[in-house]
């Protein structure tokens, strides 16, 4: 009578990997083969193989095969054990933080954790641009998964006003053009002052032509604000009777 066998490549794997199959029945003249793969892909197989099989699914398969020769039929079976991969999460103690401030990155939901661009888990750095990190999480039976989180950094550092004008010596009557210069992150407020001149104030970032019928020396004022905080600075305009 033949005898069924068959060899695995492994018996213990995680969901989604790959086992090799492969015959080794003793029979003679013409064979049979029926494979069954439970929850394999593919489920079935009816040649000799080597049959290579994913398993998507956890738990324990029994994998069979039965042959059958001219003088008669044998099966044998192999329980394989596929493990579910873990649930691995990033975890980040700040996603939002300014450029040289520092920030951890923790994996969870399984056993050892590798980070990309050079991050070591748990260990504070100062990351300088905003940049997406990934996880590889790797759990007792060696089964890994992946996951992603994102750290944006900010310029926090505080605005610095700054505007030019278009002559620093007028005669009265006559005007000058205001143009801001400042910098900062997402500027929002503007608090023009402009003694001596018309207008003699404005809230908008500008440029301002401002005519002066005042004469006398005129200190232009400008503050801004961003969401770091606020600056000023002044310029000396001169104002001639010509």
């Amino acid at each position: 009578n033949p005898t069924a066998n068959f060899t695995p490549s492994s018996i213990t794997i995680c969901e989604g990997d790959t086992i090799t199959f492969t015959d080794g029945s003793t029979t003679s003249g013409t064979v049979t083969y029926s494979w069954i793969f439970p929850t394999g892909t593919p489920g079935t197989a009816n040649t000799i193989g080597p049959h290579s099989v994913i398993f998507p699914t956890a738990g324990t398969h029994h994998v069979s095969l039965v042959v059958t020769d001219a003088n008669g039929t044998d099966s044998t079976s192999v329980a394989i054990t596929v493990n579910p991969t873990p649930t691995v999460v990033a975890n980040a103690t700040n996603t939002t933080i300014c450029s040289g401030d520092p920030v951890t990155l923790i994996g969870s939901g399984a056993s050892s954790y590798t980070w990309d661009n050079g991050v070591t888990d748990g260990v504070a750095f100062n990351p300088t641009t905003t940049t997406t990190y990934t996880v590889t999480g790797i759990d007792a039976n060696g089964c890994s998964a992946t996951d992603q989180i994102t750290v944006i950094v900010n310029n926090c550092s505080q605005p610095t006003a700054s505007f030019s004008a278009s002559s620093l010596t007028v005669c009265v009557g006559d005007s000058i053009t205001f143009t801001d210069n400042s910098t900062g992150t997402n500027i929002s407020g503007w608090n023009w002052t402009f003694p001596g001149g018309t207008p003699g104030s404005a809230t908008t970032q500008g440029p301002h032509t401002v005519v002066f019928n005042t004469p006398g020396t005129h200190n232009i004022y400008l503050q801004i604000t961003d969401a770091n905080g606020t600056d000023d600075t002044t310029i000396t305009v001169t104002v001639n009777n010509c």
